[in-house]
């Protein structure tokens, strides 16, 4: 039996998908403040609850309440209504995660107050209320901190758990005095305990739905700063490393000052960020407590990379987005989940660039967002950006590039259609109108149309409400002056088809050799467009439009003069790569053709050109290469014709590297890491370096490989005769040509660095072996629990499954180890959706292909992820047919490229 009521007013509609309605519990009641009170026992790794729910009581003929509770023992319940107390019989449904309260006498439909007492166990896969090992003065402790998003906050306590049910809550919580615990609003008291434990009490919070609500409690240092406006920003390290959040900190006081003058003022006194050793997502952004994982929030200078400071930099800024565009406002619903993620990425986005202009994070936007919604959308398993979501746990699945990216990508299209001023008028009247309360997409282009007077609805629907986009088709049609364009949506896979043309309403951007750009609103099949005289054409100039362009060979060709003598912008000259890529993957482009774009790119002096280049053929090495496929000696001597000049001037001038720089260094150096590459001389001398200092903390016996120390101190001091930016190609290189004793000094960094982004390094690069013995210790290590968290599982499988062996053996874990290692350590959602992510990607030969399907599709684990793995199966199909199509035109290149090279 179900108690779900079914709401088509709020549901939408997906082409092929029909109509799909919100399940919401039939509650008969709406909370209107929770008072909890959380007492927490670790040693029995369990927890005690005791609310008071207050609410109103819609009906009073039915003598039933539901709420929702999933995984709780409920020990006592009492109604306070009409001046009665009434206790109530009740039954769990575990279909709804909900529990019913039945009475046996009528209570008017008032106002009333729900009392509850239950018990539970600390979650062991990082969701609800959960237990995770922290680090005090070098020994292991237990902590407690909950992620309540999407639908775990019933785990912890009774609530009706759906994102428009807005609550206020007043949150108390006993844990050991030794411990600090952490809380969306400010404390007011605390109060010691008989048995030695202390309650903590925190203000009420703002009204904000379920999801939102977060404490944390273990041992913590802390930095902190304030706002231009006053607001208390705080961020919590592990203790002894409160430097490595001083970055963070930096970060978000700067990102609230110009988050305040666009949105307006924070809503909320003080805001704390707050790192945890072992966390599944990048962040959570709780009202007035954002957790963080390590990565995503500790910068250790000098040490760890440019990367990772750009990464912390994100994703502080993505957090802080989210007070007001996720917590101030809130979805409806979840198919409207990507309002705050979208929104989130575009406009972190935003405040980095305004941080940090030398990073010119709009044109890496393009490789890192853009391109990752491309190809998610161009794949048959997409859906659109207003997902249809019928039950709440379906909305794990959809925290993807979907959601994030064509979001983000969505909105900067149509800022750039409507322009800064119009955009942010009407963002501020969203805001505005909806503050404390829930909206829908719709609600935020009724505000954007009011405010720009453009069709913004009519515009944007197809966009969001739709699967997939266009791509544009260009040629002469009078040469010199006119072109005709023509849109059809774009596919990796060629042999799907649909059942009618699609149409987009495209607002097309075209620069000319004249140095011209024209604007126009592309809303039909075809069109002929006047261009004025010019020699070429480039369009979707700026890249703010979410389309695939494919030109004509003689406008490519004029292209191509264009990118030579960097005639085109920056942007521009990435874009038509990325075009030339994306229509190749679609076998619409012959590989070689695309290959030759990327040697006209070679003297190109961008960074972000020169990262996507790397991406490309990063992403040819592993799929073409070896199984069957092209030989690794003749794509490594097309790899240093085309990046050992540019890959060695970085590395020769270390010194003088901005971030950007040193982050395509990275990229260069991983792809140079092996014996006989132009850069060994420096990779082999680092190397030497990280062995000789650990040899020194620890000589191994006389003729003996290196038997290296795990101890934190030993390894931070060997890493630092290392760049941030050459480690991870030092650790490839040493697990790739080093043999044992490579494989070890990448485990010891694994186990032993104090940087946590040090250690994720170090974990994706102990897989890159073709080694029988290491590939089983690398196995062994992914079932280590003290070694590898559950949080960083999929990096491990991410490093092994970049050679086949490595595949292989990945693919026998999933098989073999199913429950014992895989299930046990990742769960049923997020980290299982990551790992099998891993392993899928890299299945790019047919039989293998079939293989991990028939093992992972088998699997009734996998039912809260179905989604995910229809994706990652589509790519892989996707990636196999390209390799069929298109490896005999690769290998004929590369044998005309390496015999014209060696001729020279």
């Amino acid at each position: 039996r179900t108690h779900l009521r079914y709401q088509p007013s709020m549901g939408d509609t997906d082409k092929g998908m029909g109509t799909v309605a919100p399940q919401l519990l039939d509650s008969n009641c709406s909370p209107s403040k929770y008072d909890l009170h959380f007492e927490l026992d670790f040693p029995s790794l369990r927890f005690r609850v005791e609310e008071v729910i207050h609410i109103n009581i819609h009906k009073k003929s039915e003598r039933v309440l539901r709420l929702h509770s999933l995984d709780n023992d409920l020990k006592t319940a009492a109604l306070q209504c009409g001046g009665k107390r009434l206790t109530p019989r009740w039954e769990v449904i575990e279909k709804d995660e909900a529990i019913a309260f039945h009475f046996d006498e009528d209570f008017p439909a008032d106002e009333g107050q729900l009392e509850v007492e239950i018990e539970g166990k600390f979650n062991e896969n990082l969701c609800g209320l959960y237990r995770y090992e922290g680090d005090v003065k070098g020994k292991k402790s237990t902590f407690a901190c909950t992620q309540f998003a999407a639908t775990d906050a019933r785990r912890a306590f009774v609530c009706l758990d759906e994102p428009a049910a807005k609550a206020v809550f007043v949150v108390s919580v006993s844990a050991p005095k030794k411990m600090t615990v952490l809380c969306n609003t400010p404390a007011v008291k605390e109060e010691e305990e008989k048995n030695g434990m202390v309650r903590s009490t925190f203000e009420p919070s703002p009204k904000m739905s379920t999801y939102l609500l977060a404490f944390a409690v273990g041992v913590f240092d802390s930095v902190e700063a304030k706002s231009s406006s006053g607001v208390t920003v705080r961020v919590w390290t592990p203790a002894g490393r409160k430097d490595e959040g001083s970055f963070a900190l930096h970060t978000a006081t700067k990102v609230l000052d110009f988050y305040e003058d666009l949105f307006g003022p924070f809503p909320l006194t003080q805001i704390h960020m707050v790192a945890i050793a072992d966390f599944a997502y990048g962040a959570m952004e709780n009202w007035g407590m954002i957790t963080y994982r390590e990565t995503a929030i500790l910068y250790k200078e000098g040490r760890s990379s440019s990367s990772a400071k750009k990464r912390v930099a994100e994703v502080v800024a993505h957090e802080l987005a989210h007070q007001w565009f996720g917590n101030l406002v809130t979805m409806k619903w979840w198919t409207d989940i990507w309002l705050n993620e979208g929104f989130a990425t575009w406009v972190g986005t935003l405040a980095v660039n305004e941080l940090f202009p030398d990073w010119d994070v709009w044109t890496n936007f393009l490789t890192h967002y853009a391109s990752a919604a491309l190809h998610a959308d161009a794949l048959k398993s997409t859906h659109s950006v207003e997902v249809p979501i019928g039950r709440a746990r379906e909305v794990s699945e959809v925290f993807d590039a979907i959601s994030y990216c064509k979001g983000a990508s969505c909105i900067r299209m149509l800022h750039d259609y409507l322009g800064d001023d119009h955009f942010k008028k009407g963002l501020r009247a969203y805001l505005h109108q909806h503050e404390y309360g829930n909206a829908a997409t719709l609600d935020l282009w009724t505000a954007m149309e009011e405010a720009s007077g453009k069709p913004v609805c009519k515009l944007m629907e197809v966009w969001t409400k739709k699967e997939g986009y266009p791509l544009v088709s260009v040629d002469w049609e009078v040469e010199g002056q006119s072109i005709r364009v023509q849109q059809e949506r774009f596919l990796l896979d060629v042999s799907l088809t649909e059942e009618e043309r699609s149409t987009w309403h495209i607002p097309l951007r075209i620069l000319t050799s004249a140095d011209s750009t024209l604007a126009v609103d592309f809303t039909t099949p075809t069109a002929v467009l006047d261009v004025g005289s010019c020699k070429w054409v480039k369009l979707n100039a700026g890249q703010a439009g979410f389309f695939r362009v494919s030109y004509s060979p003689s406008l490519l060709a004029g292209l191509k003069q264009a990118i030579v003598g960097k005639e085109l912008p920056p942007r521009d000259r990435l874009g038509a790569l990325l075009d030339s890529v994306s229509l190749s993957n679609a076998r619409r482009q012959v590989l070689p053709d695309v290959l030759s774009l990327v040697m006209t790119l070679k003297d190109d002096d961008n960074v972000d050109v020169w990262m996507a280049m790397c991406d490309f053929v990063d992403e040819i090495g592993s799929i073409f290469v070896g199984e069957g496929g092209i030989e690794i000696g003749k794509y490594r001597q097309f790899l240093e014709v085309l990046l050992s000049a540019k890959a060695c001037a970085l590395v020769d001038d270390s010194e003088h590297l901005t971030a950007m720089e040193e982050i395509l260094a990275t990229k260069l150096s991983c792809l140079l890491a092996y014996a006989g590459s132009p850069l060994l001389s420096p990779l082999q001398k680092h190397f030497e370096l990280l062995v000789g200092a650990f040899n020194a903390a620890h000589t191994p016996a006389e003729g003996a490989v290196a038997t290296v120390s795990f101890d934190s101190a030993v390894v931070d001091a060997a890493l630092s005769s290392c760049p941030s930016y050459l480690l991870k190609a030092v650790l490839m290189y040493g697990v790739r040509e080093r043999g044992k004793e490579g494989f070890e000094v990448a485990k010891a960094v694994a186990k032993g660095a104090t940087a946590s982004d040090v250690r994720v390094v170090a974990l994706a690069a102990v897989g890159n072996t073709n080694n029988d013995d290491d590939l089983q210790a690398v196995a062994e290590l992914i079932e280590d629990e003290a070694a590898v968290k559950s949080q960083d599982i999929a990096f491990v499988f991410s490093g092994l499954c970049s050679t086949w062996p490595g595949r292989k053996m990945a693919l026998s874990i999933v098989k073999d180890k199913w429950e014992s290692v895989v299930i046990k350590r990742c769960g049923k959602g997020f980290l299982l959706a990551r790992v099998l992510g891993a392993v899928m990607r890299s299945l790019c030969r047919k039989h293998l292909l079939k293989v991990g399907t028939e093992i992972i599709l088998a699997r009734p684990e996998i039912c809260d992820i179905k989604r995910s793995v229809s994706e990652h199966v589509a790519g892989a199909e996707a990636r196999v047919g390209w390799f069929e199509e298109e490896e005999e035109h690769l290998a004929s290149f590369l044998l005309s490229f390496t015999s014209s090279n060696t001729e020279h």
